[in-house]
């Protein structure tokens, strides 16, 4: 009887562990807040002279995005089923200020309305990506 308890005992931890040990998706707190944006496709992205920082934000109580693709504000809303991980964009705008280099911020606002899934890095960070699970674009907190 105790052999066939223990028995199930260790069968539930070890249930519990590789389900704890699975792919890890984010949920709604996981993107709530100002998050740098690191590199769109495999360019690492460098805010241009007097230029600021590419960030995107997420209000999960109202599903606002906002943020600044390093010369304008981005704005629009966005979607995400946590359990499945997926993310989408919509109502996507910015404001239209000309600036010297308009580089980073037009491959950052082309591909946003690509992305259709997340998730979190062993290093913390969110990876936004296609639909085939190509990663289009890296976020880390901003500090």
């Amino acid at each position: 009887m105790k052999t066939k308890f223990l028995s199930l005992v260790i069968a539930g931890a070890a249930a519990c562990a590789a389900i704890s040990c699975s792919t890890q998706k984010t949920t709604v707190a996981d993107l709530t807040g100002e998050w740098n944006v690191i590199s769109v496709g495999s360019t690492k992205v460098t805010a241009a002279e007097n230029q600021d920082e590419p960030f995107l934000g997420f209000d999960a109580a109202t599903g606002r995005l906002f943020g600044n693709a390093g010369c304008n504000s981005i704005m629009g809303s966005y979607t995400l089923d946590a359990a499945k991980g997926t993310l989408t964009f919509s109502g996507l705008g910015a404001t239209r200020m000309m600036c010297p280099d308009m580089t980073v911020e037009d491959a950052l606002l082309q591909t946003l309305p690509n992305v259709a899934t997340y998730h979190s890095t062993t290093a913390g960070d969110i990876e936004l990506c296609d639909a085939a699970g190509k990663v289009l674009v890296t976020l880390s907190a901003r500090k």
